[in-house]
């Protein structure tokens, strides 16, 4: 449900808005895809009472209470480019200048690379601004709420508190995902009119959008300034009560549909409006700015649309630097909430003239995103690349005036290996599979009250022609599952099933049979809850289905973004003998093996991983543990020679070290 936030005083809301310490997500329940993110379970409040000190600074107690320190003014600008990667806005340079590299928001001092990934793996708008604006992680779906279902405040909160004056500007509706986690707290990000409802309860001062349709009948025109023309805009003399200007019934029109400037205003006009009004507030404010559509032009993989709407949103940019010309106290931001797409600039083109573009999907991928910045409080995030939290960091900084702090940022599966151990495996020889393109460099390995983690650094390829396979014996030692005798495949016939089909095992390991296997065809990604027939974990004896139709189990996959090769490329992180570090990294969530909670004595695994062909008829010399030093012949048995041994307690947790055996 949607409810608009109660205003906090200042020290509660940077309670509320300070990272937390992100314990494990709760069960993600009947999650039908990655988008929905509801995970069921009730909030909790662990804090205590504040500390009320032993009075050992031996001031006056009896005084009374000192006012704090007025703030100094703020002026805060943060834009989002919806969906827009490095790719997208080398596409954009070269649409509006016809060169690499010449858009303005690549001239700002400060430069980063931000990782996305959410609790339920490649993220959506969602939960990505739910991190920009309330610093902390969420499943995607959510909007203003944790993965424990707290309320959370925002930086609009924040910057009320203060006394500052707040705005948004999108070209999406307004009760689109990324301005709705700035402004209302929603389990459900498709919930429109609920959130449309509490957007109007909880407006900022100034916001500029489409969405009429829903929320102009919600509105009091009596309490509120409407603007629904550019016109209305360009002539507008605020009159003290919050502005809103709505331009279109749903989303306002591509760039590339607009004949000309009569309607809707451009993002230019927009954002120059919102800062000219805003900045009457001596205190400072706080402006959001969404580049929404370049989003919607890249998940229909529109590549007529999507330049224009980058180079728009450049121009946006661009002219919020000329505005902050001599103004003092400005910090500005500029980033993405993810990339969609899979979007490659293969061939350069003149200004004005449409780069010839390649895409992977019309999904969003888990691959870095940009950050450029001006202002002392985003200085610190020069040349790093580091996760999303760190922009929300930043930009309290700037409102509090006071230095950037270090979030905490939870484990993810997200394909950056540093907060998994040190690798168990290296792999003993080079690949002779895929021209050096697909490769199983090292293998990492965790077991928490989350699930059982798994890292791979390596090479993968984009073009489904080779699958990983991870096999699982979940009661090592009891001698049932996969590759024991009697274990029936009969559903198994496309995909990732057919994979499995066709893959014949040499089990050659006493008490060895595998219940479960984790696959992915090429660098194909899923989310908490995601059934996919391509990247999935699936079951493999009655216990998780019947043997004429074995489950699909939710999992979480993700891969680094530059370990990946593409269209015959070698990935971009690969070093001169092919290798790299970060890759595919998998959670699978005890909970979807026991539903019921996992057995109080604790269980032991065992697991291999293998990489194939897609047809499984075939395995490469890359496995783990090592088994062969070349690929096998087409229909010889994949030989099973060792695994890998890991007992866990009843809460998940790993007791001892992972083992090699025999």
């Amino acid at each position: 449900m949607s409810t608009a936030r109660l205003r906090l005083p200042l020290p509660l809301l940077l309670l509320a808005c300070s990272p937390k310490s992100e314990g494990p997500p709760p069960d993600p329940g009947d999650l039908a895809d990655a988008g929905s993110g509801e995970d069921g379970t009730s909030p909790t409040d662990d804090t205590g009472p504040p500390d009320e000190g032993d009075g050992s600074d031996g001031g006056d107690s009896g005084g009374g209470d000192t006012a704090p320190e007025p703030l100094a003014p703020a002026r805060v600008i943060l834009f989002i480019g919806d969906g827009m990667g490095f790719e997208h806005v080398r596409g954009g340079g070269l649409y509006k200048n016809g060169a690499v590299g010449s858009l303005v928001m690549e001239t700002l001092p400060v430069s980063a690379r931000i990782r996305t990934a959410s609790y339920s793996g490649t993220t959506d708008s969602a939960a990505a601004a739910t991190v920009m604006a309330c610093g902390a992680k969420t499943f995607n779906g959510k909007l203003g709420i944790d993965h424990e279902d707290h309320a959370l405040d925002s930086l609009i909160d924040l910057a009320h508190t203060q006394g500052r004056a707040t705005g948004v500007v999108t070209r999406d509706k307004l009760y689109g995902a990324t301005p709705s986690a700035f402004l209302v707290n929603s389990e459900d990000r498709y919930d429109s009119a609920t959130i449309a409802a509490a957007l109007i309860a909880g407006l900022p001062d100034f916001t500029l959008a489409g969405g009429r349709d829903v929320v102009l009948p919600l509105l009091d025109a009596s309490a509120t300034q409407i603007l629904q023309t550019r016109a209305e805009l360009l002539a507008l003399v605020p009159d003290g009560r919050p502005i809103v200007g709505l331009f279109a019934p749903v989303e306002i029109p591509f760039v590339a549909d607009l004949a000309d400037t009569t309607d809707p205003p451009t993002l230019v006009e927009m954002t120059t409006t919102a800062l000219t009004v805003l900045d009457a507030d001596p205190d400072g404010f706080f402006l959001m700015v969404e580049g929404a559509r370049i989003d919607h032009a890249s998940h229909g993989n529109n590549t007529p649309y999507v330049h224009p709407e980058t180079a728009a949103f450049d121009e946006a940019i661009a002219a919020a630097l000329a505005w902050s010309a001599g103004k003092d106290n400005v910090t500005l931001i500029v980033t993405a909430d993810h990339e969609c797409g899979g979007m490659q600039v293969v061939e350069g083109s003149p200004a004005g003239a449409i780069p010839e573009t390649t895409w992977r999907w019309g999904k969003h991928t888990n691959a870095d995103v940009p950050l450029y910045g001006i202002g002392a409080a985003v200085e610190p995030l020069h040349g790093r690349r580091v996760d999303q939290l760190y922009v929300n960091a930043a930009l309290q900084a700037a409102l509090t005036g006071t230095p950037l702090v270090e979030p905490t940022v939870p484990r993810l599966a997200d394909g950056w290996m540093e907060d998994l151990p040190d690798p168990l495996l290296v792999q003993p020889w080079e690949t002779d599979f895929g021209g050096g393109f697909n490769q199983l460099d090292r293998l990492r390995v965790e077991a928490d009250d989350w699930g059982l983690w798994l890292g791979i650094d390596g090479v993968f390829e984009l073009d489904g022609n080779n699958a990983v396979l991870v096999l699982l014996d979940a009661d090592f030692g009891a001698g049932t599952g996969w590759g024991m005798a009697g274990l029936s495949r009969t559903d198994l016939s496309y995909g990732l099933d057919g994979t499995l089909t066709n893959l014949d095992l040499d089990v050659a390991v006493e008490g060895l049979g595998f219940e479960l296997a984790v696959g992915t065809m090429g660098a194909t990604e899923v989310g908490y809850g995601e059934i996919n027939s391509e990247a999935g974990l699936r079951g493999l004896t009655g216990t998780w289905g019947s043997p004429d139709n074995y489950g699909w189990l939710g999992m979480v996959s993700n891969f680094d973004d530059g370990n990946t090769a593409i269209g015959g490329e070698p990935a971009r992180d690969a070093g001169a003998t092919g290798e790299t570090e970060g890759g595919y990294e998998l959670l699978v969530p005890w909970v979807r093996l026991f539903p019921d909670g996992m057995p109080a004595e604790g269980l032991s695994l065992a697991f291999a991983v293998v990489l194939t062909n897609v047809s499984g008829t075939y395995a490469s010399n890359q496995s783990f543990p090592a088994s062969a030093e070349s690929a096998g012949a087409g229909g010889e048995p994949i030989p099973i020679t060792a695994v890998l041994t890991l007992d866990v307690d009843g809460s998940g947790a790993r007791v001892g070290d992972v083992t090699l055996f025999p």
